[in-house]
C-alpha cells in the first residue's frame, strides 16, 4: 500500500497545503531547476528524496543542496535550530525563507557568499560564524562582512537597537525579526540602507539618518518619521515626512506613515519608487515638477486619483504599478505629450484622462 503523503513528481511542484499537508516529495532525474524560496509555504513538508541519477540537487538533514553539497538552495519549515553542512560555500537568497520556527543558525567557516534577503525568519535571535571564515564574521547574535562594512543581520533585542560604529552598508532584511527595537541609533560610517534595510523595526517612531549617506529610499525604513543629520551634504528632511536632495530639486524619500503629502515647490524630480507602498492617498504635485521616475507610486493601494501638472516632461514606467485603485490620473497636458501611458496602471489606459 502506497503511503499517501507521498507526491512523486516529474517535476517541481511548489504549493501550499494546510488539511493534508504533503509529507515527502520525490524529485525526479530530470528536474533540472527549482526555484528559490519553492518549499517555503509547504507546511508539514518533511522529507526530499531526490532521483539518484539527478545531476543537480541532494537532500540532507532538511536541506536542499546542490548535488556536490556547496550550494544550500533550501531548508525546510520543520527545522527549529540549523548548522549548515561543513561543505557549504554559498547560501541562496530566500533559502531559508518560512523557517519561521528557527530561532538559531551556524554558519561554517566554508561559507564564501550571502545571498541578500537569506534571513527573512520571523523567530531567528541569533545567526553565530565560526571563527577563521574569510568573509563573515559574527557579534552577540549579528552576522557582518568581514571588517565590519556590511550588516548583514542583526540580533533580535528590546530597547534601542546601537548599529555598530564602521559599519557603511546595512543589507535587506537586516532587522526582518527584531520588532522588539523601540529607537536605533544609525552610526556616522553609514553610507547606505538598501532596500527594506530597517524594515521590520515596526515599534521605531523617529529614525534619524546620519549625515554620511548617500543612498536610500522608502522601501529602505518602516513606518516612521525621518529626519536627517543637519550636517548631511546629501539630504534634508521637510517635517519628519519628506527626504529632498540637499539643493531642494530632487524627492528622494517619503515617510510611510501618513497618508497625505504637499510635494514643496523646489523639487524638478520624483525619485524611483519614493511612494513605494506608503499609504499616500492625497498628493499635491507643484507645477515645477518635470520629472516622475520609474515606479514612483508601485504598490500604493489607497490612491485613488492623481493629478499631473503641465511641467511634467517625463513618466518612467511602471510608475503607477500595482496602485488597485487608481482610477483616475489626470494630466493638464494635450493627449500623449507624455511617452509610456498608462504606466502599468491596472486601470489602463481609461484611467488617463488628458486635458484635450
Amino acid at each position: 500500500m502506497k503511503n499517501k503523503n507521498k507526491r512523486r513528481v516529474p517535476f517541481f511542484i511548489a504549493e501550499k497545503t494546510t488539511e493534508n499537508p504533503t509529507e515527502t516529495i520525490e524529485i525526479s532525474s530530470q528536474v533540472e531547476s527549482i526555484s528559490s524560496g519553492a518549499f517555503s509555504s509547504m507546511e508539514g513538508l518533511k522529507n526530499l528524496v531526490i532521483h539518484p541519477d539527478n545531476p543537480n540537487y541532494s537532500f540532507t538533514d532538511g536541506l536542499l543542496l546542490s548535488k556536490n553539497g556547496e550550494i544550500l538552495y533550501q531548508a525546510l519549515n520543520y527545522l527549529t535550530t540549523l548548522t549548515i553542512p561543513d561543505t557549504v560555500t554559498d547560501i541562496k537568497t530566500m533559502s531559508l525563507t518560512g523557517c519561521n520556527s528557527l530561532t538559531s543558525i551556524f554558519i561554517p567557516k566554508n561559507v564564501v557568499r550571502i545571498e541578500d534577503s537569506v534571513f527573512i525568519i520571523s523567530n531567528l535571535k541569533t545567526v553565530d560564524v565560526e571563527e577563521g571564515n574569510p568573509n563573515y564574521e559574527s557579534d552577540q547574535g549579528s552576522i557582518y562582512t568581514k571588517g565590519k562594512k556590511e550588516l548583514i543581520f542583526y540580533h533580535y533585542g528590546t530597547g534601542n537597537a546601537i548599529v555598530t560604529e564602521g559599519v557603511e552598508v546595512i543589507r535587506p532584511n537586516v532587522f526582518y525579526a527584531n520588532n522588539g527595537y523601540t529607537s536605533i541609533q544609525l552610526p556616522q560610517t553609514l553610507k547606505t540602507i538598501m532596500e527594506f534595510g530597517l524594515m521590520g523595526l515596526t515599534k521605531v517612531r523617529t529614525i534619524t539618518i546620519p549625515k554620511n549617506v548617500n543612498d536610500l529610499t522608502t522601501s529602505s525604513f518602516p513606518d516612521a518619521k525621518l529626519e536627517v543629520d543637519p550636517e548631511s551634504p546629501n539630504y534634508q528632511s521637510v517635517n519628519g515626512i519628506i527626504i529632498l536632495s540637499k539643493d531642494g530639486t530632487e524627492l528622494v524619500a517619503v515617510s510611510r506613515n501618513v497618508s497625505e503629502y504637499t510635494i514643496p515647490n523646489s523639487v524638478k524630480k520624483i525619485k524611483a519608487k519614493s511612494f513605494y507602498a506608503t499609504r499616500v492617498m492625497d498628493i499635491i504635485i507643484p507645477n515645477g515638477v518635470q520629472e516622475i521616475e520609474y515606479s514612483v507610486f508601485d504598490y500604493c493601494d489607497n490612491l485613488k486619483s492623481i493629478e499631473i501638472p503641465s511641467s511634467v516632461t517625463t513618466i518612467g514606467g511602471g510608475a503607477f504599478s500595482r496602485c488597485s485603485q487608481l482610477s483616475e490620473i489626470q494630466i493638464h497636458k494635450p493627449a500623449g505629450s507624455i511617452a509610456g501611458s498608462p504606466w502599468s496602471c491596472p486601470y489602463g489606459e481609461r484611467a488617463v484622462k488628458w486635458d484635450s
